[in-house]
Order: C-alpha cells, then structure tokens, then sequence
C-alpha cells in the first residue's frame, strides 16, 4: 500500500509543471484534475487510476497533518470509479501444471522444496502476498497443520491447511534447515543464496520460471491464487461467514468481489444438489 501510494506521488511530480518544484501549498484542485486526465487519456487501468489519486491524496491528507498546508487540494475532488472487473480463477490444469514443475520423482532440491511449498500454502490457505512473505518458521504448526499470518492492520489469525500442504511444507522445512545461516534467521522462506530472505521480487520471478516450465502463456499473480481460494471454499460448501474469518475479511463485499469470475457456475452447482419441488413431484 505505501509503495502505491508513493507511485502516486512519483508519477504526479514527473507530470507536475515545472518538473514538480511547485511549492506544496501552491497546488490546486483543477492541477490535480489534469492530472487525473492525463493519466486516464494514456489508457491507464481504471484501478491505476484510482490508485494513483489515493496516493496522491494521502500525501496531501500527511502535509495537512503535519502543518505544511492549510487545507488540501484533493478535499472535494470525487475519486475515480473503479469498474468491477472480475479476477478470473485458475484452471485446476494450470495449477496442476505448476506443481507438476516442482513436485515428483527427482523434485527434491531446495528450490524446487521451497516453490512446491509457496505454491500449495497459497493456494490451501489463500493467504495475501505480504502475509506469505511475513511468515516466520514459529508461526508454522506441523503438527496440528496450522500457521499464523499477520495481515492488514497487524491483525493477526490462524488458518489449518491440508494434508498435501502439510507434507510440502514439512519437506522444505527439512532441507531448509542445510541452509547455511538458517538457523538465524527467523524467516520462513529463503532464497537459494546463503540462507537469506526471499522477497517479493524473489516470488514473482519464481511464478514466471514455472509458468514458463508449466507451459502457461500467462504468469498468475499471487492475488489470483486468494480468489481461487475463495471461489474453491465456497463451490464446496464452506460458509460465507467463515471464510471471511480465514481470509481476514472485515466487509460482506470482499465475500462476494472474490471468485465473482465464476460465482454464477457456483450457482448453478448449488442449485444441481439441492431437491426442489421441479424433481420432488
């Protein structure tokens, strides 16, 4: 959320007049509209967009704040819609298919331990990028198959996976252990030099090399991974109400804009077990 917020603020200064060297206080609404325009007349996503004025917005609300301005420029100004575009859920293929690249017979190296690990902890728990980041070795319960994740606002909770994930992860943890300065470091998962954290960029690069060895002619981000989740717990039965408490959800609408891609064939499936009148009589 920062970095978008200072992606906002980055990409206004490179448009901003006089290279940005405006002095704070000086910047008016109708300057922040052009803004908006321009970035909407290069084809931007609605939801770049949107992002980019919130960022953009924040930074005004922390100048307010801090006394550097009277009053923002951005107070009146309405934020830009963001049409509902359902994510699409991956095909159980393609999942198999990227499994299939770290898993089997002769899969036992420590990176292909660590992928095959990532890749079913997000899609058992449907947990967010930052929270698979943020995991530490004590957060993960191998017994009672169970980890701790802090998502948005340091909330903290705890999610059981299942079987399949349990043994990925048991694997990893064991070769993780040969890692040189292991031990000393706290976090879940390493990247393949010297036992150091693996970061964001580390994740991302590791969807790509298995899409590619997957065969897939697109790279799933990991949010794609959290609605598969949400749309697989719900086409199997699984309340609403507790799938908000796994997946840290505070709002019924997140409930319904994740998995929305193929909510209609949930629908249909929902309706084939239940006994209505049309086939009781």
């Amino acid at each position: 959320t920062i970095e978008n917020y200072l992606a906002g603020l980055d990409r206004y200064i490179s448009w901003a007049p006089k290279g940005g060297t405006t002095p704070v206080g000086d910047v008016s609404a109708n300057e922040v509209r052009q803004f908006i325009t321009a970035l909407q007349d290069k084809g931007l996503s609605p939801a770049t967009v949107n992002t980019r004025f919130r960022g953009l917005r924040q930074f005004f609300k922390w100048a307010e704040s801090e006394e550097e301005i009277q009053t923002g420029p951005m107070l009146k100004l309405k934020q830009p819609t963001v049409p509902p575009s359902p994510v699409p859920v991956l095909a159980d293929g393609d999942v198999a298919a990227l499994l299939a690249t770290c898993e089997g017979r002769g899969k036992t190296s420590f990176i292909d331990r660590r992928d095959a690990a990532v890749l079913r902890v997000l899609l058992d728990t449907g947990i967010r990028r930052a929270e698979l980041e943020g995991i530490r070795v004590d957060d993960v319960d191998l017994a009672e198959r169970m980890v701790t994740v802090t998502g948005k606002g340091s909330r903290t909770r705890t999610i059981r996976y299942g079987l399949k994930t349990a043994q990925a992860l048991d694997r990893y943890v064991r070769v993780r252990a040969s890692k040189r300065g292991a031990e000393i470091n706290p976090a879940l998962w390493l990247s393949d030099r010297g036992g150091t954290t693996w970061t964001k960029s580390g994740i991302r690069m590791m969807l790509a090399r298995r899409s590619k060895e997957a065969g897939l002619d697109y790279v799933p981000h990991p949010h794609q991974f959290r609605h598969t989740f949400a749309d697989d717990y719900l086409r199997s039965g699984g309340l609403e109400g507790d799938l908000m408490r796994v997946a840290g959800w505070r709002s019924r609408q997140m409930v319904d804009r994740y998995g929305a891609s193929v909510a209609e064939a949930r629908a249909q499936d929902s309706r084939d077990r239940l006994e209505l009148k049309g086939d009781r009589l």
